[in-house]
């Protein structure tokens, strides 16, 4: 059964620009930059007079459409907003035949005064290029300045042929890393404040001990320990980079893991007094719920 909910989804999760695009600024009449790194274009399409079309006419124009759009690959997202105005001031030329001024003359006073009840159209495609995506996946296509390892890219950016500010109120394209600048910085401002944040825990925790005069054991943050030992041995150790992909996946399901139980308060020992049983009911409670959910979204009952 076709469900109506289906049809009506998309139309109803349609927004505005600001709400689907983290706008930064326009660096051109139509083109912008979004808080993201990534490039947008805005174009106006001018629709045809299809009803001077036939059939064969305006079904080539909707694939030459179609194949217009193919053009851009997974990395591009593609808006399309429609703006409705009414009492617009309606273009015409006189052409100095009496006859034919006259009557054009008199067409735009009608239409002028129908201004009210007729409406004009203007179709927008809004085109987002995901460069953080390139950014992350430069591959081969590294720039030739580039400074990373020999066989390693710890952080990469774009920084070829970049369009910016140029003296003249204009535009040019340069490349260079002081181009690629502005998108490490966020990146060398917040690994050093994470990385302080952490270490701080042990002297913050010794620090709030001794002020407060507390006589409860201190258990020692091991924690801490690993981490930095484990940052240094994926610095220095090259010898694991094949590995450090797995062992970041095992280590951020471990930490996933680690919250659930934390969370839910299940250690060992609570385990062996409430037994297997309890256990096995939720987890099989789990599995029912999470595949009925899954389902009903599916099958479009449940929508977001």
């Amino acid at each position: 059964m076709l469900s109506l909910k289906r049809i009506f989804k998309n139309y109803k999760e349609t927004g505005s620009l600001n709400e689907r695009v983290n706008l930064y600024g326009f660096i051109g009449p139509e083109v912008f930059l979004t808080k993201t790194g990534e490039v947008g274009l805005i174009l106006e399409v001018r629709g045809v007079d299809y009803e001077c079309l036939d059939g064969t006419a305006i079904d080539g124009l909707t694939k030459r459409l179609e194949s217009a759009l193919k053009l851009f690959g997974d990395d591009y997202r593609i808006y399309q907003y429609l703006f409705k105005r009414d009492n617009e001031t309606i273009p015409y030329k006189l052409y100095g035949n009496p006859v034919v001024d006259a009557a054009i003359q008199n067409r735009i006073a009608y239409l002028g005064s129908k201004a009210d009840t007729l409406f004009s159209l203007s179709i927008y495609y809004v085109i987002l290029h995901q460069v953080s995506q390139i950014s992350h996946s430069l591959g081969n296509a590294l720039a030739q300045f580039s400074n990373h390892g020999a066989k390693s890219v710890h952080l990469a950016a774009p920084g070829k042929d970049i369009l910016t500010t140029a003296l003249g109120n204009d535009y040019e394209q340069h490349s260079g890393t002081s181009m690629a600048a502005p998108f490490v910085a966020g990146s060398g401002i917040a690994i050093p404040v994470k990385l302080a944040r952490a270490l701080w825990i042990v002297p913050l925790a010794l620090g709030t001990a001794a002020a407060k005069r507390s006589r409860s054991k201190i258990h020692f943050p091991w924690f801490i320990v690993f981490f930095v030992v484990a940052a240094v041995i994926n610095t220095y150790v090259t010898a694991i980079s094949p590995l450090s992909d797995s062992l970041f996946t095992l280590g951020r399901h471990g930490l996933a893991a680690t919250l659930f139980l934390i969370g839910t308060g299940i250690s060992r020992a609570t385990l062996r007094n409430v037994g297997w049983r309890p256990l096995l009911q939720g987890i099989l409670l789990w599995i029912v719920v999470g595949s009925a959910s899954l389902y009903l979204i599916r099958v479009g009952f449940i929508s977001f």
